[in-house]
């Protein structure tokens, strides 16, 4: 990590999370394929897919706009996959991201505490993503002002807050996850489905996933473009 302070720099805040973790039933290697991935943009992507049958008691709901399922880490922690119902929509993450705080934190919690009787085949591409992110940006997105983010802090200093950014990196294989964030905030001083068949879970098209423990999402990542992964 390289990170954003420089001479000027008055104060520097930085967090650090990683997450490791085994899944509860690792995914058995030599069913692991070669699949096709439907980029958000509508290319397609060569993955590697791994496969696995999940029966009785499964975390899977879905309320007709979404579909999730949350596939268990032996940690306790969960990851929670989000497809759009449409098997065809490849714009989940436009979507997902115009829903409620409420809705979106009531979905995953609707996916953890479900428990499908029926069976689930479920197919997740193998996956290493790396990305970094402006602060300011996310802030922006967000409607919110980094300065009054951080009134505590600020409280009865001369300092503001110059920038920041946050760098990402994951990777999931067959035997479970493994992810860390680095988050940084720089400041200057400065004056301011059908009944009988098994249900597919497909994951060949773009998704959201979230890192869940104890009802929290710990990381939140979207893959809608498998062929960045290889670049």
């Amino acid at each position: 990590y390289e990170s954003a302070a420089d001479a000027g720099t008055a104060a520097d805040i930085l967090d650090v999370a990683y997450f490791k973790g085994v899944w509860n039933d690792p995914f058995d290697a030599s069913r692991t394929t070669a699949g096709t991935f439907h980029d958000a943009d509508g290319s397609l992507s060569e993955v590697r897919m791994m496969h696995k049958s999940l029966d009785g008691g499964v975390h899977y709901y879905t309320d007709g706009k979404y579909r999730g399922l949350s596939i268990p880490y032996s940690c306790g922690a969960s990851m929670v996959v989000i497809l759009p119902a449409d098997p065809k929509d490849l714009g989940v993450l436009d979507s997902w991201r115009s829903e409620s705080a409420e809705y979106r934190t009531g979905f995953l919690k609707s996916v953890e505490s479900a428990s499908f009787d029926r069976k689930v085949e479920l197919s997740l591409p193998k996956m290493e993503m790396s990305a970094s992110y402006d602060m300011e940006d996310l802030f922006a997105a967000l409607g919110l002002d980094m300065g009054m983010a951080f009134p505590e802090v600020l409280d009865g200093l001369v300092l503001s807050v110059d920038g920041g950014k946050q760098q990402t990196k994951i990777k999931v294989d067959e035997e479970g996850t493994e992810a860390a964030a680095v988050t940084e905030i720089v400041m200057k001083a400065t004056a301011v489905l059908d009944p009988v068949k098994p249900v597919e879970f497909r994951c060949d098209v773009p998704f959201v996933f979230a890192l869940c423990s104890d009802g929290n999402a710990m990381f939140v990542g979207y893959l809608g473009d498998a062929g960045e992964m290889s670049r």
